[in-house]
């Protein structure tokens, strides 16, 4: 088909930047960020960074605080066991000085009364004042031999020690009463072997003559599975022998479950806590915090003394790597001074006694780094379970309210579809508390509104492509490829995209056929200035009487009978895709092929008459004789009535006028001949009249039968014909009325019959016409009179019209033969 106008594709661009700009905004939609998924992001972030913050502050803020609270209490735990020991080692020299200042008065070595007086009175005190803390008091020689009070099995004994020999023991008797010792018999209660260990207490008060002295820990045969150290005090009046530094000494020992003790106390306060003393000279341990196992082993007659290395357990592994850092013999630690080390997990303290009197001791406090860190963990992991809880519920309070606030939007949204898709009717909104929604929702309203007053008055072509939903920049833009420029034009910007018209073919990467471009160009044109020679059908309904509705009825009631008659002709014509032209003098016009391409329209306008005669009879026989406004006035109905007449032919279709402001125009001659078709109907009262063109198209389908030659304008007529007096714009038609459909119902079997003789009732009329066109005058006229004797036929305007045809040529054929003879 060619075009009249010929149109480069930017200027189809040009006028349908708007649409690809919507088509622009539409795809850009297709993605997942939503204001719901914003929203719950958004409230899920900032509950996230509040939450992080929070949390950021308040363990940094405690973490410091939870530290040095923690050295604090490790270092309080640590102070209280050393404290204790150092106490009980200043009670030590305190006892010790005390029975060294009963002995200054008189004292005589070889007076052992004196000495058992003395030693039992202060032991007395000792067990009343502190407990069974001292296991032996006693005076000794330089030459090795002691005297004194030693409890065994919590009762004291006098003994009497005699260097090389073996120890003595006597039990004192009734001692709770007694300022004395009594002894229970002459011969002593228990003999031991001599006391090897004399040697070490001698060495100790040998070191600081007349002052005070710790010996190193040793094992004595009556405690062999305890360990001992004691503190002596020697003199320096009196007789010394030759090579000694004093006369005589004092000794108190002391065990090492005393000791003990203050470790369980300290230790038992810690959970897991290990707490061990080391005596770092011969690195045995004294004590530890495990009052189950001692110290010493002692095994077939044999006490063997335990270290860090052998004891086992925790305190082998603690000491051990204790060991590894400071030095076998903790060298590296100074006296008296402090450490904190990180040992397997553990915080461990560890500080070095260093005294004046011989003590050379290490303390090893170990406490697991749970016991305080782990409380800061475990706020942290509550702060992040609560956190995780806090975020859950802020995602569902978020995810709850986002629908709620989107709610209304999507309803919206929702509404804004059926506005595009042209569906205005039954829009619901829903109520909301948003103002701005609220503002939304009236402007929408109100557009709605307006947009239904504006669809009525849109072209019927445009009209049925909207309500079909089919987008046609849509369809366009996927196949069209469009070098984009800036967003004031598509078009006049692109040089290198042209359009060969008169090859109907576009240069464009997804063209695939001629085929597609004609289906985009033809959606183009629908909204941009054009002209485009084809064929097309037009049905014309004449709606006689509609003029007195006019004069004797009030206008708002002649457009409401109008308007019934619209939605009935309108309802017929929509299946086939008919479109309402225009309407003036009594008379409707309706195109097939004019604004869409359409198959087979000659056909499908001949089905849409055929439907709307049938119709229209009987709309007119129902609704408008129950119509009240004919109430008073039956005669309105009676005079009404619709002739109907349809054409084919080429003409000029498309939009004129502006880009601004267009319509939509048929150019050409054919609604003159459907006037001149009409007449001839209304003359010759016919329902449907048609032009030989649709002949071929109703052969077979349709009963019908010729009514006359007529002179119709030519296609290539677009004016007036009183205007331009010439003599080859007209061309004879012949005219035929259509009749009944040739194919019968299967639910009217029934009625086969009488459906045969309706059909048959134009037989001898048709013959008639056969022998008109074959110039039997004589014949044609006997079959005409043999169809009008028929009491049906008798008022055939349209056979009546023939016969006065035959009858004329009948005549001039006379005339001519007897003018020959």
């Amino acid at each position: 088909m060619a075009q009249v106008t010929p149109l480069e594709v930017d200027e189809v661009y040009d006028e349908e930047d708007n649409f690809l700009q919507e088509q622009t905004v539409k795809s850009s939609t297709n993605c997942c960020c939503s204001i719901n998924t914003v929203l719950v992001a958004m409230t899920s972030l900032i509950i996230l960074f509040c939450v992080l913050v929070l949390s950021a502050v308040w363990v940094s803020a405690f973490s410091v605080q939870v530290e040095e609270l923690s050295n604090t209490v490790r270092q309080e735990h640590f102070d209280n066991m050393y404290s204790a020991t150092t106490d009980y080692l200043k009670t030590m020299l305190i006892m010790t000085e005390s029975v060294k200042s009963q002995l200054y008065t008189g004292f005589d070595f070889k007076n052992q009364t004196l000495i058992a007086d003395h030693t039992f009175r202060l032991y007395k005190m000792e067990r009343k004042n502190l407990g069974d803390w001292a296991h032996a008091m006693f005076v000794g020689s330089s030459m090795g031999d002691a005297f004194g009070i030693s409890s065994y099995k919590n009762n004291p004994m006098y003994m009497n020690i005699t260097y090389g020999q073996n120890q003595l023991y006597w039990l004192c008797l009734n001692w709770q009463k007694l300022d004395y010792c009594k002894k229970n018999s002459t011969t002593p209660t228990m003999t031991l072997a001599p006391f090897k260990n004399i040697q070490i207490l001698y060495n100790a008060a040998a070191s600081n003559p007349g002052g005070f002295a710790f010996s190193p820990s040793f094992i004595d045969s009556t405690h062999p599975s305890l360990v001992l150290f004691g503190c002596v005090s020697s003199f320096t009046q009196g007789y010394i022998p030759p090579g000694k530094t004093f006369s005589n000494y004092v000794s108190v020992l002391f065990g090492s479950a005393e000791i003990t003790s203050f470790l369980v106390e300290a230790s038992s306060s810690i959970p897991g806590s290990v707490t061990f003393i080391i005596e770092r000279n011969t690195t045995y341990l004294l004590s530890t915090d495990n009052p189950a196992k001692a110290t010493v082993k002692f095994t077939n007659g044999t006490s063997i003394r335990y270290t860090v290395n052998n004891y086992g357990g925790k305190v082998s592994e603690i000491g051990t790597e204790v060991a590894n850092q400071l030095g076998s013999k903790f060298d590296s630690l100074p006296c008296n001074n402090y450490t904190t080390l990180i040992v397997k997990g553990t915080y461990t303290s560890v500080k070095r006694l260093c005294t004046s009197e011989g003590i050379d001791w290490v303390f090893v406090l170990s406490v697991p780094q749970w016991n305080y860190i782990g409380s800061m963990l475990i706020a942290i992991i509550g702060a992040i379970v609560a956190s995780v809880i806090i975020i859950f519920l802020g995602i569902i309070i978020a995810v709850f309210f986002s629908f709620k606030i989107v709610k209304p939007f999507k309803n919206l949204i929702a509404a804004f579809q059926n506005v595009s898709n042209m569906e205005l009717d039954d829009l619901k909104l829903y109520k909301t508390l948003f103002s701005e929604v609220k503002t939304l929702q009236t402007h929408f309203v109100g557009m709605v509104d307006k947009i239904k007053l504006y669809r009525q008055f849109i072209p019927p072509h445009l009209l049925s492509k909207l309500d079909d939903n089919e987008d046609i920049v849509q369809e366009s833009a996927s196949q069209i490829s469009v070098k984009k420029e800036e967003p004031k034009s598509f078009a006049h910007s692109n040089s290198e995209t042209k359009v060969d018209m008169s090859s109907r073919s576009i240069t464009t990467p997804t063209t695939n056929s001629k085929l597609d471009v004609k289906k985009q160009l033809s959606a183009k044109n629908m909204f941009s200035l054009h002209l485009e020679k084809k064929p097309i059908s037009v049905i014309g309904v004449c709606m006689q009487g509609i003029n007195r509705w006019f004069v004797d009825l009030a206008p708002e009631v002649s457009v409401d009978l109008l308007g019934g008659l619209y939605d009935q002709i309108m309802q017929i014509s929509k299946p086939s895709n008919g479109q309402a032209w225009k309407f003036e003098n009594e008379t409707l016009l309706i195109t097939f092929n004019a604004s869409t391409n359409q198959n087979a329209h000659e056909l499908k306008s001949i089905q849409t008459a055929y439907t709307l005669s049938t119709k229209l009879k009987d709309y007119t026989k129902v609704k408008l004789l129950k119509n009240n406004a004919f109430a008073d006035q039956q005669e309105l109905t009676v005079d009404f009535s619709t002739k109907i007449a349809i054409a084919t032919q080429e003409c000029l279709c498309g939009n004129i006028g502006t880009k601004q402001a267009m319509s939509f125009s048929i150019q050409g001659s054919i609604q003159q001949n459907i006037e001149m078709l009409l007449e001839t109907a209304i003359r010759l009262d016919i329902s449907i009249l048609f032009a030989s063109e649709l002949k071929s198209k109703v052969d077979t389908k349709y009963q019908f039968r010729y009514i006359e030659t007529k002179q119709l304008l030519a296609d290539n007529v677009f004016t007036v014909p009183d205007r331009y007096k010439q003599s080859n714009i007209f061309k004879e038609d012949s005219l035929y009325e259509l009749g009944l459909c040739n194919q019968v119902n299967m639910d009217e079997w029934m009625y086969e019959l009488e459906e045969k003789e309706k059909k048959d009732k134009w037989k001898f009329y048709n013959q008639a016409c056969e022998y008109y066109f074959d110039k039997e005058y004589d014949t044609a006229l006997e079959r005409i009179d043999e169809y009008l004797k028929n009491s049906a036929n008798s008022t055939d305007l349209a056979a009546h019209n023939l016969r006065s045809v035959i009858m004329d040529l009948q005549g001039n054929a006379n005339f001519k033969l007897k003018s020959v003879k």
